[in-house]
């Protein structure tokens, strides 16, 4: 699945904040959860969907914060 899919697939932009992820994947989850008589299929590709966005996130979190850490050691001096 492509993160525009996914993004389509939960209803958000595919730039979508976390808490957006979040509260869109609750939103659908309750309306489509096997439990309550919705499909299995459709709530592994909801999962999927937002397991994939939020993957990025992730990993742009990890890239600002190593951005954000080389940016103090170098103003700091103490590298």
């Amino acid at each position: 699945m492509s993160k525009r899919k996914a993004g389509l697939v939960l209803g958000v932009s595919s730039t979508a904040s976390k808490s957006k992820l979040k509260n869109a994947h609750k939103k659908i989850m309750l309306l489509n959860h096997p439990d309550r008589g919705g499909s299995p299929y459709l709530a592994a590709k909801i999962n999927e969907a937002r397991d994939l966005l939020e993957a990025g996130k992730s990993e742009m979190t990890v890239i600002v914060n190593r951005v954000l850490f080389i940016s103090r050691v170098l103003i700091s001096g103490s590298f």
